[in-house]
């Protein structure tokens, strides 16, 4: 059995482990930027425009609040601190950067007067913009909708894809198929949220004029509601693959992905077999994939 006896000293937490009879001494250090406070709410500046989610429904912060009630709350806020913002809000110390569903639970339904918070030094307006982005996209309940909007407020039209993936840790099609659900008829972005079509068929849609996606997409839910496996459409409707790879392209590709040590790009391997994306498309992916590897097990790029 292993026994702990921890001791703080100074800006160290000083940790001394007994396993079986012998004893080790481990010191960890203490991180101030993620240190958590009690802070007063009304020096907090609460920006809903800033939040890059949709309004989120009194049930959902009921169902929050109720949760922190009974188990406490397990993640504090984030603040960012007013003199590090551009332009300063006079009458506030701090402005919340995440965590807006947890600050309206805990001041507006348990009447907490003060709060958790992480308090970060020094980030900027862009850092807290991103970090509310990031926050919010991984959660598992936002639909693909509430997702390409977030992305929509927080980059500019013309952003290269590549920039924006690094920035949300994503990889360049999670980017694309978000953002060309910004491309759709007004009213056809909806339906994306209610799963009645799909990321493919936005794909397939966006590559139409805006009235001509309205009759695709009632096509393609129409024909989907009558058959689900066998689905019956306009072929102007129907995703367009491009010739499938060559056994001997294929095979190369093969030994690139054996020689780099990468055995998690299967799906995307199979989408560029059959021809729905390029070389190029596959090569980012490629490329995205080594740099979430450790540096020195990385093996040098297959030359074909």
């Amino acid at each position: 059995m292993t026994r702990f006896l921890v001791r703080v000293q100074g800006a160290q937490l000083l940790s001394y482990a007994r396993p079986r009879g012998r004893a080790f001494f481990v010191s960890m250090e203490r991180i101030a930027k993620y240190d958590a406070y009690r802070v007063p709410t009304p020096r907090i500046y609460v920006d809903l425009d800033f939040n890059c989610r949709l309004p989120f429904t009194l049930e959902s912060v009921q169902s929050l609040a109720d949760n922190i009630r009974d188990n406490d709350l397990e993640i504090p806020v984030v603040l960012q601190r007013v003199s590090d913002m551009d332009n300063p809000i006079s009458g506030f110390d701090f402005r919340l950067v995440a965590g807006f569903r947890r600050y309206f639970a805990m001041v507006y339904l348990l009447k907490w007067t003060e709060i958790p918070a992480n308090i970060r030094e020094g980030m900027t307006d862009r850092q807290a913009e991103i970090l509310n982005l990031t926050e919010n996209l991984e959660r598992r309940d936002l639909n693909p909708l509430e997702e390409a909007q977030a992305l929509a407020r927080r980059f500019p039209p013309g952003t290269p894809l590549r920039t924006i993936a690094k920035a949300v840790n994503r990889d360049k099609r999670w980017v694309s198929q978000r953002l060309h659900i910004m491309e759709l008829a007004e009213q056809l972005r909806p339906k994306v949220a209610a799963k009645m079509l799909t990321l493919l068929d936005v794909e397939m849609l966006v590559k139409l004029p805006p009235e001509r996606q309205i009759e695709g997409a009632n096509e393609l839910i129409a024909a989907r509601g009558k058959n689900k496996h066998k689905l019956k459409v306009n072929p102007e409707f129907r995703r367009k693959f491009r010739e499938k790879r060559g056994k001997e392209e294929v095979n190369r590709r093969i030994a690139q992905l054996l020689q780099l040590g990468l055995g998690g790009l299967a799906t995307r391997f199979g989408a560029w077999f059959v021809g729905y994306i390029s070389d190029e498309d596959f090569d980012g992916d490629i490329q995205l994939a080594l740099k979430s590897l450790d540096p020195k097990s990385a093996q040098p790029a297959f030359a074909g």
